[in-house]
């Protein structure tokens, strides 16, 4: 499940600790599952612990873009969004601006993503381009989930749920908990968004 590559994803190096060495082949194959695989099981790692050149540390997060065939994750130190490609080379860095601790990012839809912001416990839906050099947040879509009792134990990952539409959103501890949100319908001009959070249970 892809929501759990980037819930867990906190490394400099392309690395999977959860799946099993294979045989070389694209990372894509680490990072999607076989059709109708629904366990970490059905997952088998192609590239293992690949450092990637020009980030020496804080890759956090981790999300698939099936149109652009490529990855996209986030830096916190300082905050940025890269792209790479699936054979881990760095494509692009796009520095954040309004996100003081990005922990993780999912592709949604077209160009639109979603990134958590751990320190201030909120969510922000930002569109990346093709050829984009820069990420402004300041007065796109957002939803604050409120005060973290314990700083920096807040939001930690992210992943979509295409089939339910629903954004998937992991804390850290204190409670570890997986929140489920509604997808909101994402225009330019929105802002401050309501939605409704419940904790996620599986339906299997």
């Amino acid at each position: 499940m892809l929501m759990l590559g980037a819930a867990y994803w906190q490394a400099h190096t392309l690395s999977m600790p959860w799946q099993r060495p294979a045989e070389a082949g694209a990372l894509a194959a680490a990072v999607l599952a076989p059709a109708g695989a629904q366990q970490l099981t059905g997952y088998q790692a192609s590239i293992q612990h690949r450092p990637i050149d020009g980030i020496a540390d804080n890759l956090s997060g981790l999300t698939y873009d099936a149109q652009t065939g490529t990855l996209f994750g986030v830096t916190n130190r300082p905050p940025a969004v890269v792209e790479l490609s699936t054979e881990g080379q760095l494509l692009r860095r796009m520095p954040l601006r309004g996100v003081r601790d990005p922990e993780g990012i999912a592709h949604i839809r077209d160009d639109w993503f979603a990134i958590a912001d751990e320190r201030r416990n909120r969510i922000h839906w930002v569109q990346i381009a093709p050829g984009q050099r820069d990420i402004q947040t300041q007065n796109g879509p957002v939803l604050a989930l409120g005060e973290v009792s314990i700083r920096n134990f807040g939001l930690e990952g992210l992943g979509w749920d295409h089939q339910r539409q629903q954004l998937l959103a992991v804390t850290e501890k204190w409670p570890l908990r997986v929140l489920a949100l509604d997808g909101p319908v994402l225009t330019p001009g929105a802002r401050n968004l309501q939605l409704a959070v419940h904790t996620w249970e599986s339906q299997d």
